[in-house]
């Protein structure tokens, strides 16, 4: 089995609960999830695709919709930290929180593959 160039990790705040698990869990836009899904599997092959350089952290937009945006850090050049998500519409304060949480995370963090982790939120 071939093991994805990059692994990702999903960081939790403070209280044990993962931003980017509660954000995407909340989305009820099917074809949204879906266009954020086969961004993260991009992102776990190493392909980083439209998106911005924020400083700490990196912003990925994705296409369609009311433009979602997902937010990770990068970790010794292995790692993306997925921080968060949210639409064009709250980019500032999704912004302030994920460089918050990013500036922060020391914690545990819930390291998985892309594909067990909407296998999860999914039910499959």
């Amino acid at each position: 089995m071939n093991r994805p160039p990059f692994e990702i990790e999903f960081v939790r705040d403070s209280r044990g609960n993962c931003p980017f698990n509660d954000w995407f869990s909340s989305l009820t836009d099917e074809r949204a999830r879906g266009k954020i899904h086969s961004r993260l599997n991009l992102l776990e092959a190493g392909h980083r695709g439209a998106g911005r350089n924020l400083g700490t952290i990196s912003e990925l937009k994705i296409e369609g919709g009311p433009g979602y945006r997902v937010y990770y850090g990068e970790k010794d050049r292995k790692f993306f930290l997925i921080l968060g998500g949210g639409v064009k519409s709250t980019q500032d304060e999704d912004i302030k929180r994920a460089k918050k949480l990013w500036e922060t995370c020391r914690g545990p963090t819930w390291r998985t593959t892309v594909k067990t982790f909407v296998r999860g939120i999914l039910g499959i």
